[in-house]
């Protein structure tokens, strides 16, 4: 029998600053993943069961009294460059979006403690996108459910594993990268995630993804840790590597990953985007019940932040307007034609999918691919 995981996840209760509101409770798309618990002083104390929790992050959204926190590696990943590890550091596209004029700054700032190499990830983004058009285009599935977003492969494994079929069968984007930089590149570094998301931490552990990433330092911790230090980041020379904003950043913004996807498969395929935070776990409930007869095949998106992993579970600006995150997506946004922002001067989507693969056939597809485990629990068999 599983045993309830209270308190011992990457979300829990701080129950001494829990006074039994219940606001969590309301707002969590998985009721149990909560427990409530009486204290010697009669008071409830609402804490997390990590074995049912999804990590979606909205009891952290709505909770005022900051009981609920979340766990990353940033104090391990700091632990580990001040002890002399060799950490290369995989850099999310949202970054430079959150960032806009800090992020030369920050890296140098990491660059001083010992980083070895940084990685923008918005410049292998684009193998995720040839990844899913191969696979779209060589097999007759009708309704396929991307995974980008960890929140959503959490929910499906534990909650709805009958959806598990219609996962595209590909690792994320971030890890995609990974497998590239250790299979083809031959990268030894120990690799880190420089990120916006609580739940990537999960991915990492997961036996599929087989260690190839081992911290996941998210902005929040990070930004944090540079202002409980005093650190002045401006006394810290700039690093600039391989960092310019390219389209593939589009995929941190609510929709850009359907726009890069839409750019090849053109009417193709139809896409469905959900992305509303209060009616997507409602709608991946209801999927097996909808008809899908009328265009096929389908490509269901679904992530969990409806501003997209700019706004993602672990950023600094969840709850704000970031106008600077704002003016950057505008300027993505003013260019349509994907080719010509990547210098291209390719006029038809057949041309560019034959571009896609060229720049990637010496890589092999199954090497990207990845099952999924049902990590689903009866009611009846978690004990207290």
């Amino acid at each position: 029998m599983a045993q309830a995981q209270l308190n011992g996840g990457l979300i829990y209760t701080d129950t001494a600053r829990c006074i039994g509101c219940q606001d969590c409770i309301r707002k969590c798309p998985v009721q149990r993943a909560n427990f409530v618990a009486v204290d010697e002083n009669g008071t409830d104390k609402i804490q997390v069961n990590g074995n049912e929790c999804i990590f979606c992050g909205k009891c952290i959204d709505v909770c005022t009294h900051g009981a609920r926190q979340f766990r990353d590696d940033c104090s391990a990943f700091f632990a580990d460059l001040k002890y002399g590890k060799k950490i290369s550091l995989l850099v999310s596209p949202s970054f430079f979006l959150n960032y806009t004029n800090e992020h030369k700054n920050i890296l140098g700032y990491l660059k001083s403690l010992g980083v070895n190499k940084f990685y923008n990830v918005s410049l292998w983004a684009d193998l995720t996108i040839w990844a899913y058009l191969n696979y779209i285009r060589n097999n007759n599935a009708t309704v396929m459910i991307s995974q980008p977003c960890p929140a959503i492969v959490s929910y499906i494994k534990k909650h709805q594993p009958k959806l598990l079929d219609f996962l595209m069968p590909f690792q994320s984007t971030i890890m995609c990268v990974a497998i590239y930089l250790k299979k083809y590149l031959k990268i030894n570094d120990d690799l880190a995630i420089l990120g916006p998301c609580i739940g990537r931490k999960e991915e990492l552990e997961s036996p599929h993804t087989k260690n190839l990433i081992r911290y996941n330092v998210t902005y929040l911790s990070l930004m944090r840790h540079i202002n409980k230090a005093g650190i002045d980041l401006n006394t810290y020379p700039e690093f600039y590597d391989e960092s310019n904003l390219g389209i593939s950043n589009l995929i941190s913004l609510p929709g850009g990953f359907r726009e890069n996807l839409e750019f090849y498969l053109g009417d193709d395929v139809h896409i469905c985007q959900t992305e509303n935070e209060q009616q997507v776990y409602e709608y991946l409930k209801g999927i097996l019940d909808k008809k899908h007869d009328s265009v096929t095949p389908r490509l269901i998106l679904v992530d969990n932040c409806k501003r997209g992993c700019a706004y993602g579970t672990a950023t600094e600006f969840r709850h704000t307007v970031n106008n600077n995150i704002q003016i950057a997506a505008e300027k993505l946004r003013e260019i349509k034609n994907v080719a010509s922002l990547n210098g291209d001067n390719l006029q038809s989507k057949t041309e560019s999918f034959a571009k896609l693969n060229e720049k990637f056939k010496d890589l092999k597809l199954q090497d990207f691919m990845c099952c999924y485990t049902n990590k689903s629990i009866s009611k009846q068999n978690v004990k207290d």
